[in-house]
Order: structure tokens, then sequence, then C-alpha cells
């Protein structure tokens, strides 16, 4: 098991992300409102943890044409 030592909030986002994304091998590409939503956490919250987890390198944000995602990425260990 990787240690990652999120909180609370960065667990439930990163969780949901990693779920969708098929384990790093897709992108997953849903609006902040879905993700807040999901989680039950306020819009705000989520970005602020979004740019958490992007700053940590555990996920990616991704464009494709005119939609944006996130991606989780592959660490150590876990492939």
């Amino acid at each position: 098991m990787v240690k990652l030592g999120l909180s609370a909030s960065e667990l439930l986002v990163y969780a949901l992300i990693y779920s969708y994304s098929g384990n790093g091998k897709a992108v997953f590409y849903a609006p902040m409102d879905y993700l807040a939503k999901r989680t039950a956490l306020s819009r705000k919250t989520v970005e602020r943890t979004v740019k958490k987890l992007i700053l940590r390198g555990l996920i990616v944000r991704c464009e494709r044409n005119e939609q944006k995602g996130l991606a989780t990425v592959i660490t150590r260990g876990e492939a």
C-alpha cells in the first residue's frame, strides 16, 4: 500500500478521480461542480483540493479540444 498522507478532502477528490480515470490509463472529464456534488464538498474546497493534488504530482490537468479533464498519475509501486 502506498501512503500518500492526504487530508480528508484530498482523499475524497483523489479517490473519485482515480476511480474514473482507470488507474491512470484514461482521463476523467468532469466539471468542478460534479466533483463537488459527488464528494459533498463545496466547489471552492474542490478547486483548492485539485490544486493541491496537482502540486503534489498526484493528478495532472489535461485539455482535449474544449474539454478540460483530470488524470491520475501512476506512482512507483502502483503499476
